[in-house]
């Protein structure tokens, strides 16, 4: 799957930040069953492929199993007080800030729904949620190659 517009600072500590396209190179992720997940940042000119730019780097998912030190993504089209958890954890977008047990660290990222798939494969978002609407019709090929590169890299996929 492929960002054109991933950047290495794609994620945003301000949701407003986020409305303005990306600036950045892309980035590539690829997988293969049973020999993981890699990505590599595009180079910036058209067709400049062996430069220093083309290393392939093996992603894995973040290794978080605590839930308060966990990094949440959830859709730009979302707010974390729609997400359930909300009732149960206070949010903050700053990752100076200080966390205890009742507060998550959200991170929003630009550039689309693969984009999110990206982040937790990748290991910058430990979870991503996605809350089912009554009006949007999910389809399965949207999310196929991102399901594939987050459980390459090590994760899990549930609905």
């Amino acid at each position: 799957m492929g960002c054109p517009n991933w950047t290495n600072g794609t994620t945003a500590n301000k949701k407003e930040e986020n409305l303005d396209p990306c600036p950045g190179n892309g980035i590539l992720m690829v997988s293969h069953v049973c020999c993981g997940t890699w990505s590599r940042h595009l180079s910036p000119e058209i067709g400049q492929f062996t430069t220093a730019q083309d290393v392939w780097k093996r992603c894995f998912v973040d290794a978080c199993s605590v839930v308060h030190m966990a990094r949440f993504c959830i859709p730009d089209s979302q707010t974390w007080n729609m997400i359930p958890l909300s009732v149960l954890f206070d949010s903050t977008t700053d990752e100076s800030d200080t966390r205890d047990e009742n507060k998550i660290l959200l991170r929003y990222a630009c550039c689309g729904s693969l984009c999110k798939y990206i982040m937790v494969a990748s290991g910058r978002a430990s979870v991503f949620f996605s809350r089912a609407r009554v009006n949007t019709q999910i389809k399965a090929w949207d999310h196929a190659v991102g399901m594939i590169c987050v459980q390459e890299a090590g994760g899990q996929i549930s609905d």
